[in-house]
């Protein structure tokens, strides 16, 4: 029953999927198969979290409406923090390990 509910990506999803897939992003038996679209006001975002197994064997995000900050920080309390300013159209790929390990926030 589970499988009626599930819904094909529209096509310009599709043909992201194709790029990264191609570009070598993903294995090809584990191309991307959901697309989670956020939208937040100025200086608004996620507050810190780690992304559970789901997210795995790696994540591509996209700025697409304009510039974002988004913060890193490992969970060990002497741990590195990090920055990192994106413009639009900027993507960033993460592995699931860094997403499950590190704290992060947009």
């Amino acid at each position: 029953m589970l499988l009626a509910c599930l819904q094909k990506l529209p096509q310009f999803l599709q043909a992201l999927v194709e790029l990264l897939l191609a570009a070598g992003v993903y294995p090809l038996d584990q191309a991307p198969q959901h697309v989670l679209i956020n939208s937040y006001s100025k200086a608004a975002g996620i507050s810190p979290h780690m992304d559970g197994p789901l997210y795995s064997p790696c994540v591509a995000t996209i700025t697409l409406g304009g510039p974002a900050l988004m913060a890193f920080h490992e969970v060990q309390p002497d741990g590195t923090q990090g920055q990192l300013a994106t413009e639009v159209l900027t993507t960033i790929l993460a592995t699931a390990c860094f997403l499950t390990c590190t704290y992060h926030l947009v």
